[in-house]
């Protein structure tokens, strides 16, 4: 499953029900299912290729999703338990209301 960070994710084809909810807001994430290519900048220079299916988020690209996302990153790098806190209110705000805090 995808982790609270990310909101694609790429497992090997058939490994899943086909009903993922995207890590960072919780959706039912779009389903393209028995893809077979690279799925990385390394494997596409090496030429590897892999069954896969992918994964992902329909709200993407909407602005407030976009800063959940990058805020969910900076809780998962912070070493401070008080930061870590009012990220997360921050991440709550953002996914009850839809609606991005800051431009970024």
């Amino acid at each position: 499953m995808p982790n609270e960070t990310k909101s694609m994710w790429l497992p090997d084809a058939g490994t899943t029900d086909g009903y993922v909810e995207c890590g960072v807001c919780g959706a039912t994430a779009n389903a393209t299912l028995g893809e077979h290519g690279p799925t990385s900048f390394a494997n596409a220079m090496g030429g590897h290729k892999r069954h896969y299916d992918k994964y992902e988020c329909p709200l993407h690209d909407e602005l407030w999703h976009m800063q959940a996302q990058k805020l969910r990153q900076e809780k998962a790098q912070t070493a401070s338990a008080r930061i870590s806190e009012i990220l997360e209110e921050e991440i709550q705000q953002i996914l009850t209301t839809r609606t991005p805090t800051k431009e970024i």
